[in-house]
């Protein structure tokens, strides 16, 4: 019968400032408990490093999941290398709709580069000039895709002509539950196609290397 195994940790109290690469011991507070903390902004290290990417679609009249997509569209390239885990999906009534009832997540296989595009604003979220990006996906607003979409998760109702402009704001934190692999796309839809063009939603994910 094997006894007791005990484990000795060592740490030290007070702040590090480390390079990279450096080994170091953990931090300890002043009575001795272990240190751990979120020292910046979830999203900062992947921010940081360039991986975290953003799509703003403006003003559209979004589809319905159809292959004759509307929205904000993000698909991510065979053979890309990257998985895309979506941290952020937005929207706002700019117009008002009494048509379009809530706004889907919605994903389909996609094979080939979509047809009929138009790309939406899209960049890194280590800011520099705007539409320039060394990401992998590609963001649309519309875009002829293979398969009609399939909804997977409710962001929250659009509303309908009792709402004003503006009433309507939506931010879900989606956390990375959501991870697009190479051959696929993510998009927003509405349930039922809006009638008038506006909606603008945002899209924002990290783009994880494939190990």
């Amino acid at each position: 019968m094997l006894g007791d195994i005990y484990v000795s940790m060592k740490g030290k109290e007070g702040e590090q400032e480390l390079g990279g690469g450096v080994e170091a011991v953990p931090r300890l507070g002043k009575t001795g408990e272990f240190i751990f903390s979120q020292a910046h902004g979830k999203y900062y290290e992947a921010a940081s490093r360039g991986r975290l990417f953003y799509s703003h679609s403006v003003a559209r009249a979004m589809s319905a999941p159809s292959t004759s997509a509307i929205g904000n569209i993000v698909w991510n390239p065979p053979g890309s290398g990257v998985n895309l885990s979506f941290c952020l999906a937005s929207f706002i009534i700019i117009v008002v709709d009494g048509d379009a009832v809530n706004v889907d997540v919605c994903y389909s296989v996609q094979a080939t580069v979509p047809g009929s595009v138009t790309v939406a604003t899209s960049g890194p979220c280590l800011l520099g000039p705007v539409g320039v990006s060394s990401g992998k996906a590609k963001a649309y607003s519309i875009a002829t895709v293979t398969t009609a979409p399939t909804p997977i998760l409710s962001l929250g109702e659009v509303g309908d002509a009792v709402l004003s402009v503006g009433t309507t704001l939506n931010t879900t934190d989606l956390d990375g539950m959501i991870v697009c692999p190479p051959g696929y796309l993510v998009s927003l839809h509405t349930v039922v196609a809006a009638g008038t063009a506006g909606m603008t939603s945002d899209l924002v994910w990290e783009e994880v290397p494939i190990i």
